[in-house]
């Protein structure tokens, strides 16, 4: 009887000790899969969409956002890099930029109820014509 408590205990400690090394192990390997997760983010970028001016465009981006490039898919799925983003679409990358900071200044303030000289600059650098006076 002693023997069979005494292996029913070393099983449940084993178990004990298994557990603890796999939820290490796995929370590690998470932690590790998040950081790279959150490299290739911010590493390897994309935009794709349309505006009124280019009605489809794909960029990518391998080193942060420094320079970007127009891309497209072939039919078997591959990559084609087009070239420059600005030599393929002049002044997408910019508008975009304008477009990310409308959208910052609306998440921080709100919608935008009167237009006054900011706003209208920041509208300006998003592809928008502020006609009449400034509020």
């Amino acid at each position: 009887m002693d023997m069979t408590w005494l292996t029913i205990l070393v099983a449940i400690l084993a178990l004990i000790v298994c557990f603890f090394v796999g939820y290490y192990k796995c929370k590690n390997d998470l932690a590790s899969q998040l950081e790279s997760l959150k490299y290739y983010k911010k590493t390897y970028l994309h935009r794709i969409g349309g505006t009124t001016q280019y009605p489809s465009y794909h960029l990518v981006s391998i080193d942060g956002g420094l320079k970007w490039y127009a891309m497209e898919k072939d039919s078997d799925g591959s990559t084609i890099i087009l070239g420059l983003s600005e030599e393929i679409f002049p002044g997408l990358i910019e508008h975009l930029k304008g477009m990310d900071r409308l959208t910052e200044y609306v998440l921080k303030n709100g919608p935008i109820e009167h237009i006054g000289p900011e706003e209208a600059k920041i509208l300006g650098d998003a592809g928008f014509t502020v006609k009449g006076e400034s509020d």
